[in-house]
């Protein structure tokens, strides 16, 4: 340990610059590393919740795709009118 102490005692610059390069490099890396957060990944095959989690993923319920838009066009229609002629009308 006392040889790696010497050497960087001795070459502070190639030091500095090597470690310059070693956090670049690792910097350039780390846009590439994901994490995977699903319960999949984190459970095991056969753990009752992910079984049950599984079987509630497949059901197919359509609760905001087929809302009707009645409740969006009169807020978008507010949005338009200026708020003089909102006032107005309550």
């Amino acid at each position: 340990m006392s040889a790696f102490a010497r050497l960087i005692g001795r070459n502070p610059r190639f030091s500095l610059v090597s470690m310059i390069a070693l956090t670049l490099l690792a910097t350039a890396g780390i846009g590439r590393v994901r994490f995977d957060g699903s319960l999949r990944s984190m459970t095991v095959r056969d753990d009752p919740v992910r079984v049950f989690h599984e079987q509630v993923e497949a059901i197919d319920v359509p609760v905001f795709r087929e809302l009707p838009a009645a409740g969006r066009e009169r807020r978008v229609a507010a949005a338009q009118q200026g708020p003089q002629q909102q006032q107005q009308q309550q």
